[in-house]
């Protein structure tokens, strides 16, 4: 069976949870024998059309706002001729194109990793644009699924529909001796603080800042993520929050394999974001046995499950004291670390994930 997936910016890539999940997705529905073809998009063409059996697909994109629906449409299109038996949609822009996919009567499954139109970042018409998406899939797609019980809600609550829920998965981490990572920020194990997010004003990087900044620690903070080029803004604003403090440390956009290091040699893990669907950093960071505070958005204490701490989310005091708390009690650090990975890497799997969607395309091309 020929699957097309539509949305992902890239793959191979970890720039974002939407590329993690596009990637993984199709590496293990091709193990199940599938076809796979991934639309990538870009201003830039690639030379690379394959990736572990997996067919991709370059569409070139105009700068600006056009971008996605042009993407989203050209891709479809390729996918119509080129007779795929079933188009995947991910993220809620490009689930916008499920209209043209339904006119043709060709089966199409939604999958909506967050609720893309309350993001900050997004003017009126590109929030409207997202919004639609969002309707459209729940409303038009064969299959619509969403990554938490809280989005499930909202769905059914906001356009009448229950979602299916699909989890992202984790892989058990590979373990790596390479310290290029510490030795570039002069760090040693356990003694800094990550976080590991696109920089953008949902993230909640201000209030984890200034709630670190109060803290009295020789701890560092690193913030491991490339700042949205669309928020260039709220870049310089949490560069003037850090001010001169030495102890926060911008790392920038981090491949997988310096990231791991991060993941495995750090003190704490901290997600201050305000919006989530399911976060893969969240994910890995777990799978790598971290000690995780998190904001206590419905999303994220979904994920942990008791295996971690939380604060209110936006709130810098809590989190300021729940941070000087974990920094002052490493024994209590020591136990939330404890059988954090095998409940996270037991519970979130890709095979299961792959599992689920392969039921799904069966059901809706009516295949035994």
């Amino acid at each position: 069976m020929r699957i097309a997936m539509i949305g992902a910016k890239r793959i191979p890539s970890n720039a974002g949870g939407v590329e993690k999940t596009v990637e993984m997705q199709a590496v293990y529905l091709k193990q199940l024998g599938y076809e796979i073809t991934v639309y990538n998009r870009g201003h830039v063409q690639s030379s690379k059309k394959e990736y572990r059996g997996i067919h991709l697909v370059d569409i070139s994109i105009p700068k600006g706002s056009a971008g996605v629906p042009v993407y989203s449409f050209l891709a479809t299109v390729h996918a119509l001729l080129h007779h795929a038996d079933v188009i995947v949609y991910h993220a809620s822009g490009p689930c916008n194109m499920i209209r043209l996919t339904h006119f043709f009567r060709k089966p199409c499954v939604g999958i909506i990793h967050g609720y893309d139109s309350q993001r900050e970042k997004w003017g009126r018409f590109a929030s409207w644009y997202l919004k639609a998406g969002e309707k459209t899939a729940l409303c038009m797609a064969d299959r619509c699924f969403v990554l938490s019980q809280n989005m499930q809600g909202y769905a059914e609550k906001t356009y009448g529909r229950r979602p299916d829920l699909l989890y992202n998965g984790i892989d058990m981490p590979v373990q790596t001796d390479d310290d290029t990572a510490l030795n570039t920020w002069h760090l040693s194990k356990e003694e800094y603080l990550l976080t590991a997010v696109r920089i953008v004003p949902e993230k909640g990087l201000h209030t984890l800042i200034q709630a670190f900044r109060a803290c009295t620690t020789a701890k560092k903070l690193v913030i491991a993520g490339g700042a949205d080029p669309r928020c260039t803004g709220y870049y310089q604003e949490l560069r003037k929050l850090a001010g001169s403090d030495a102890r926060i440390i911008f790392a920038g956009h981090q491949p997988a394999e310096k990231l791991s290091t991060l993941y495995d040699n750090c003190y704490l893990f901290v997600l201050p974001s305000m919006l989530e669907g399911m976060s893969n950093a969240l994910l890995e960071a777990m799978a790598h046995g971290c000690c995780v505070l998190v904001s206590d958005i419905a999303e994220n204490a979904e994920v942990i499950n008791g295996h971690g701490m939380s604060f209110h989310v936006q709130n810098r005091e809590d989190l300021q004291a729940k941070l000087q708390k974990l920094l002052d009690e490493p024994e209590t650090v020591k136990q939330y670390r404890t059988g954090t990975k095998e409940y996270v890497t037991g519970k979130y799997r890709w095979q299961e994930t792959a599992a689920v969607l392969d039921r799904c395309f069966k059901e809706i091309t009516h295949e035994e």
